[in-house]
């Protein structure tokens, strides 16, 4: 189902001055088409008020398997020891999905504030979104991207988005991929970003070597 996600999602953007729609927001998106689907099947005969029902419950099973992370290996050790590492640090997650951290296995205690393209009303690598990421750090004066480090796996969204904006990035690069503008997620090209003068501060392929990434760009 992911690819058709992905397809109306584009389609909405693109579509946004005319016709606005939450593109941003994979729930909206989702349960769109889980409608979509059952209307154009013959399951809708007789569903009536029961095809609300239907979508949310349908939504529920997803949501419930989304929250089942396949974490990097090691990811969640290594990430509380650069919390007990650096224990004055805040530390965020920045998403364009809608996983519930609260539901994600070995997630809790990993992370300070989050944001994510539903609360932000754009997505990954949309200015917006990371702007909205450091104020969520409820830190007064707030964050200033000189302050912030990025991290991620994909170079669009996790490099690209937030070196626009001056934010010191780290890049998990896992398979040896190259600096381009394929989604790592769906391989799609995003014609609409130019990468060719981008280059992330830090690359490591392997998340237990982002303690010494840290502490280089940190001394």
């Amino acid at each position: 189902m992911q690819p058709l996600v992905e397809g109306l999602k584009e389609k909405w953007k693109a579509g946004y001055e005319s016709d606005p729609k939450p593109y941003w927001d994979y729930t909206v998106v989702r349960k769109y088409l889980i409608r979509k689907l059952l209307s154009g099947s013959s399951v809708k005969q007789g569903l009536g008020e029961e095809m609300d029902k239907i979508v949310e419950d349908s939504f529920e099973v997803w949501v419930k398997h989304r929250s089942n992370v396949a974490w990097f290996e090691d990811a969640p050790d290594t990430l509380l020891r650069v919390r007990q590492r650096w224990p004055h640090l805040l530390f965020g997650a920045c998403s364009n999905g809608n996983v519930d951290l609260d539901r994600v296995p070995r997630a809790e205690g990993l992370f300070d504030f989050t944001m994510s393209a539903i609360e932000a009303g754009v997505s990954k690598p949309e200015a917006t979104i990371y702007e909205k990421a450091m104020a969520a750090a409820g830190l007064a004066p707030a964050v200033t991207a000189e302050e912030t480090i990025f991290i991620g796996d994909d170079f669009v969204n996790d490099v690209y988005g937030p070196g626009q904006l001056g934010i010191r990035t780290v890049w998990l690069n896992a398979d040896g991929r190259p600096r381009d503008n394929v989604c790592t997620f769906t391989g799609k090209v995003r014609a609409e970003v130019d990468v060719s003068e981008v280059k992330e501060d830090v690359m490591i392929s392997d998340i237990r070597q982002l303690p010494d990434a840290l502490e280089g760009m940190m001394s």
